[in-house]
């Protein structure tokens, strides 16, 4: 209902719903009144900022002038026979209740002329628009609208002067534009019919301009990418389209034409009405669509808040998998091919073969017995070409199911009906018959991308096989795109980029040409490289002998080398590696044996390990790979500076003594592997050569937040950040603190990405850079695409993606887990290989449990950089994620085994990353629940051993506000690191300030591993207003020896399921625990622009918990180094960013 303030609405007649849409059809015959409960849009109140003097446009005037008319005019006075009835008294006679609004009624036969009787042009009336004071009438046959959407011609009446105060063209209603075009007088809105015969001339000029109105605003609600060439090469199509079912149908399609279109008068009439159409509130936000900017003001195009920005190529592959979002395309448009010319040339697919009657081979391959063509009933078949051979059974029955599945997915009904293989010789087998061996391609469809891939995209795959040459279907136009090439939209033949669709889901170019031979050259002699593959991992599986050792999977190993060997397999408990030294070998039955001499670590330092009298004979299947151990001794002060150096490396060790009993023996020279140790030290020397010579690997982060991304990237001494873009004010202040060498953008990727590109149109790419983005709204489901657009831009060599375990499985559109198959399909479309992995940061040294979604991608041309392997036993390794089509993720291990969970280095736990730290706690307020002479006790007690007792009152934050000395020295490998800046003080060691409520059930947790709310007496309870049988815990409390839970943005212990309270202390984790949870060291400086004590805190756990854990972004920095480094030892080419 309208508000009471409000009986009856001045706007356009609406709907039963609030949009101002006046269709018949939906009145109630008795009630031709609309009631609303709001006001929407008034035309007439919005003033045109628009002068020739402020646009690059045409210079705006009206369409035409008096004098252009005057030639021309005609008076209506004294032409009109009929008795007309005064407007007055329409509503009484055709039957109208009065009370509820504005009617609606319908003019025929009408004429628009002005206070004196001379005709106008209908187009006379946009001076209302911009509220003229001339004065325009109406005359004609009006009729009341009925509920079938008729006019009551029965009761019509002649009017012969309707002073007009509005007028209105292209009302935006339930989705659409409202073809009809409207006037207002004090006593009702008017749809204009059909004119006079002597006002034809003067009506249709403007219909036609009308007509191209109506058609540009609703294609391009259609098709948000639209540009004027296309729908100028579509407009027939669109005028069939849209009017087809019109009354003058054929009469608008011969007048619709291309010339009409491109006229001055048309072009004037869309400047004048396009941009007054969207500009209500209620009115879609199509004015970025690139046909609507060639009408409007360009200062009201301004990107909004939650608007994504992506390059035509991303917006491409993804805008129609996010129907709901604004998407402003930036950037060259890219040529579409039709779908129609698409479908016409898979509709002319033909099958070439069906049972062949003669079969004869070409030229034998050099030196075999191969040949390199055949002719099968005149066509010719080559070495290296793609063939369609009749589908069979797949003995990967996962595989055989999602192609089934595939064929209701597919548009390309070729590729339903096909497999495709590459031809890599021909042979005659041993039963006479003719045969060719060829490599497998997959079709996108039947891969886990499914419904977004490419319609005539084909993979590789690494499965090879013989086929009857009578198998052959026909010959397949496939195009193998070069390393640099880029797919091209509309692609009317399949095509390739050299990928190799792996079993671990990665998408893997194919060999070099020197890769080629050397797999070629396990498996002579046959040119197949897939077999060759698979001969190479069956020789690097078995033990060679090497001079002085052995050799598997790429190892040598000698006498004095150090190993890594394998607890027994059942052990559920203990997954640390062991550490031995080779003493010797020996075969037994086709089995290698090493036999061992056993090194432990030193609990307080496991990083130096000392030789044991323990001994034993191992199987070569228990080894792990080795390791490197040096003899240096950590209290010579001379081997400082290279243990530190040393020791950086994850399967470093130094060792300088043995244990026979309780008897420590020092050890000056242990037998070491020196060839072993010495090539190993120059590969490493590499490295740093490469540094001493000043090259670097220059790194853009985006969403860098507080920076622990960078920070652990830097572990890498070739990797350095040189810009971050964050749009928080203090998380980027933060990392500018932390990062001074790094320019660092405080902006929106969205403005990133427009400012590089700049609009498709040409205009400002930074008119709108003062949009508020506060609030993004939905455009976060696209932030990872505007990254990939930036991809596109930058051109990267190579590209790091994190995020939550959650992308997985997001999707804002019908297909199940949209988004990450677009990343992926957006990266190979843009030229790149991919490879996709959950990773669990706590397997990497951090002490949290905290899985992430990471995504390699390197250019088609380079090496793909590997997942790191693991390096610490973390008890909870990453889970294996269901994608689609049957397949999962496959956690990374050292292992085959995906339960693998054996590393060199024992777990972080809490007490190894906060043992150190002084101890405080909040005093219970017992505002709930009265002190005890007990709790006052209990108080005491805690105070007299060091646990400094805080007010969690006090506002400017509970524990230490200041920097205090550290509780002990650093007694664990992790806080030595944390403490790298030898510092005798630790700052941000307090929380923030709880209400009194939390506080007194926080200190009422018992300190014990696995207490929580359900651990509180029945008095607090219900005091506090805690339910005991809540399935989601609070308060919850976890060991000095487990791990911390994937951080969270707020220490709030009042969260579901939340588990933030001190192991060992009544209170949530400080701010540099919470530092230290994620990996930042304790030097590392906080900024917030917050000026009350509680937000800045919230603010400083915030930045946090959104970081990357720093170990882990360490541990993605030694991968991307191992790939880089041989290219850059290969070549002296200048690296391209990195994301």
């Amino acid at each position: 209902m309208a508000p009471k303030s409000i009986p009856f609405v001045q706007v356009p007649p609406c709907s039963w719903k609030t949009t101002p849409s006046p269709s018949p059809k939906k009145f109630p015959r008795s009630t031709p009144f609309v009631e609303v409960p709001s006001i929407p849009w008034v035309p007439s109140s919005r003033k045109r900022k628009r002068s020739p003097s402020q646009s690059p446009s045409p210079p705006r005037r009206r369409l035409f002038s008096d004098s252009d008319l005057r030639s021309s005019e005609e008076t209506l006075v004294g032409d009109l026979d009929e008795e007309c009835v005064a407007e007055a008294r329409l509503g009484e006679i055709l039957g109208e209740r009065s009370g509820q609004g504005l009617p609606v009624r319908r003019i025929s036969d009408f004429s628009i002329f002005t206070a004196d009787g001379h005709l106008v042009q209908t187009s006379r009336l946009l001076e209302l628009f911009s509220n003229s004071k001339q004065q325009y009438r109406a005359s004609g046959l009006v009729s009341a609208v009925l509920a079938d959407g008729e006019a009551d011609e029965t009761a019509d009446r002649r009017v012969g002067s309707l002073d007009i105060t509005e007028f209105n063209v292209h009302n935006f209603d339930e989705g659409h534009f409202d073809r009809r075009t409207y006037i207002k007088t004090r006593y009702a809105w008017y749809v204009l019919y059909t004119p006079s015969k002597r006002y034809e001339p003067y009506w249709q000029a403007f219909r036609i301009q009308q007509s191209f109105g109506h058609l540009v605003l609703e294609v391009s609600l259609e098709k948000r990418g639209l540009t004027c060439e296309d729908f100028i090469r579509n407009l027939d199509r669109y005028v069939k389209s849209f009017y087809s079912g019109s009354r003058d149908h054929k009469k608008i399609c011969s007048q619709l034409t291309d010339d009409e279109f491109e006229s001055e008068d048309v072009t004037l009439y869309l400047m004048q009405t396009v941009d007054v159409a969207l500009s209500p509130k209620h009115a879609p936000p199509i004015k970025r669509v690139p046909l609507i900017r060639n009408f409007i003001d360009p200062e009201t195009v301004a990107v909004a808040a939650g608007d994504s920005c992506l390059t035509s190529t991303v917006e491409r592959l993804v805008g129609r998998h996010f129907p709901d979002s604004n998407i402003f395309v930036v950037g060259p448009k890219i040529e579409e091919v039709q779908v129609e010319e698409v479908q016409e040339t898979l509709h002319r697919t033909r099958i070439v073969h069906d049972i062949p009657k003669v079969v004869c081979w070409g030229a034998r391959l050099d030196g075999t017995r191969y040949y390199s063509s055949v002719t099968v009933d005149g066509t010719c078949y080559q070495v290296g070409q793609v063939v369609a051979v009749k589908p069979g059974l797949d003995a990967d029955l996962k595989r055989q199911q999602n192609d089934w599945d595939a064929s209701e997915r597919c548009v390309n009904t070729y590729a339903n009906q096909a497999w495709f293989v590459r031809i890599e010789y021909f042979f005659t087998a041993t039963d006479g018959s003719k045969k060719f061996h060829g490599q497998w391609l997959l079709h996108g469809s039947r891969t886990w991308f499914e419904e977004v891939a490419h319609s005539e995209e084909l993979f590789l795959l690494n499965d090879c096989t013989d086929i009857d040459v009578e198998a052959i279907y026909q010959r397949c136009d496939v195009r193998f795109l070069g390393p640099s090439e880029v797919e091209k939209p509309g692609q009317t033949t399949h095509l390739s980029k050299r990928l190799v669709y792996n079993d671990d889901l990665s998408f893997t170019s194919l060999s070099t040409s020197e890769r080629r031979l050397h797999l070629l050259a396990y498996h002579p002699p046959s040119p197949c490289e897939n077999c060759g593959r698979e001969a190479e991992q069956e020789a690097l599986s078995s033990v060679h002998r090497v001079k002085n050792g052995i050799s598997q999977h790429k190892h040598e190993y000698h006498q004095g080398d150090f190993v890594y060997v394998k607890p027994n397999a059942g052990q559920k408990e203990n997954h640390l590696l062991f550490i031995a030294r080779v003493r010797g070998f020996r075969k037994e039955g086709g089995e290698w044996y090493l036999s061992l001499k056993y090194y432990d670590r030193y609990e307080e330092d496991p990083r130096r390990i000392f030789c044991t009298s323990r001994t034993n004979e191992v199987n070569i299947e228990d080894i792990d790979g080795p390791c490197w151990v040096r003899n240096l001794d950590p209290q010579n002060s001379k081997d400082q500076p290279e243990i530190q150096v040393w020791l950086k490396h994850p399967d470093h060790f130094i060792s300088n003594q043995s244990k026979s009993g309780d008897a420590w023996i020092d050890i000056q020279n242990i037998p070491l592997c020196h060839p072993c140790l010495q090539k190993h030290r120059e590969e490493l020397e590499a490295s740093q050569r490469l540094l001493r010579n000043g090259v670097e690997i220059p790194v853009l982060e985006l969403f860098a937040g507080a920076g622990g991304l960078s920070q652990g990237l830097e572990h890498s001494p070739l990797l350095a950040t040189k810009w971050a873009v964050e749009m928080s004010v203090p998380a980027a202040e933060t990392f500018r603190i932390n990062h001074p060498d790094t320019t660092v953008l405080t902006a929106d990727v969205n403005d990133l990405l427009r400012y590089c590109v700049g609009p498709r149109d040409g205009t400002d790419p930074l008119r709108s850079s003062n949009v508020d983005r506060t609030e993004p709204g939905d455009s976060k489901s696209l932030l990872p695409f505007t990254m990939l657009s930036l991809v596109e831009v930058l051109q990267p060599k190579y590209f790091v993606m994190e995020n939550v375990v959650g992308l997985l499985s997001h999707s804002d559109s019908d297909e199940e887990k949209a988004t990450i198959k677009l990343i992926i399909q957006v990266l190979i479309a843009l030229g790149y290989q991919a490879r996709l992995e959950v990773l669990q940061a706590g397997q990497y040294g951090s002490p949290q449990s905290r899985q992430r979604v990471i995504v390699f991608g390197a250019k088609r041309d380079l090496e793909l950089p590997q997942f790191p392997i693991p390096t610490h036993a973390f008890p909870k390794g990453a889970f294996s994620f269901k994608l689609v089509g049957g397949k999962s993720t496959t956690p990374v291990t050292r292992g085959q085994n995906e339960k693998y969970l054996f590393a060199p280095h024992k777990e972080v736990t809490i007490a190894d990353a906060i043992g150190d730290l002084p101890r405080f706690e909040w005093v219970n307020p017992h505002q709930l629940v009265p002190a005890t002479a007990q709790d006052t006790a209990k108080r005491k007690t805690r105070a007299a051993l060091g646990i400094r007792q805080c007010s969690a009152t006090c506002k400017s934050g509970v524990g230490f506000v200041q920097p205090v000395d550290y509780l002990t020295l650093p007694v664990t490998p992790y806080q030595k690191e944390m403490r790298a800046s030898n510092s005798n003080t630790v700052d941000y060691h307090y929380t923030g300030s709880p209400s009194p409520r939390v506080a007194e059930l926080t200190a009422s947790i018992p300190l014990r591993k696995g207490a929580n709310h359900r651990d509180l007496s029945n008095r607090l309870l219900a005091a506090g207003s805690v339910d005991r049988d809540s399935k989601q815990i609070t308060f919850g409390r976890l060991g000095m020896d487990g791990h911390f839970m994937t951080a969270l943005t707020s220490m709030t212990p009042t969260n579901r399921g939340s588990q933030v309270l001190h192991p060992e202390q009544h209170r949530t984790y400080s701010v540099a625990e919470a530092k230290r949870a994620q990996g930042f060291p304790d030097h590392y400086v906080l900024y917030s622009d917050e000026a009350a004590p509680g937000k800045r805190i919230g603010d400083y756990y915030r930045q946090i918990g959104n970081a990357v854990p720093v170990p882990l972004a360490a541990a993605l920095g030694r991968s991307l180094e191992a790939a880089i480094v041989p290219q850059l030892r290969a070549n002296s080419r200048s690296p391209s960013p990195e994301l």
